[in-house]
């Protein structure tokens, strides 16, 4: 797929309640959940701008989507104090 499909496909409403679902499954509150749907279509967007061409949009997305939310992950989780 070219970057312009792949950009219209980023607009389509299905797609990002798709995107929206994914992160809500993953967060406590629905605020977190557009923050890390924000994260993943940022990401998303300029991973596709680094591509020529993505052969599978959806596993590339789906890709992007779990990286983001375990990079995220990581620096959400703090280290206990030893007491």
């Amino acid at each position: 797929m070219k970057t312009n499909e792949i950009l219209k496909l980023i607009g389509d409403k299905a797609f990002l309640d798709k995107i929206y679902q994914f992160s809500y499954r993953r967060c406590n509150t629905s605020y977190e959940a557009e923050d890390l749907c924000s994260d993943i279509i940022l990401a998303v967007i300029s991973a596709v701008h680094k591509q020529e061409s993505i052969e599978n949009f959806y596993a590339f997305v789906w890709t992007v989507a779990r990286r983001v939310y375990a990079a995220r992950s990581l620096t959400l989780v703090q280290p206990s104090e030893k007491i």
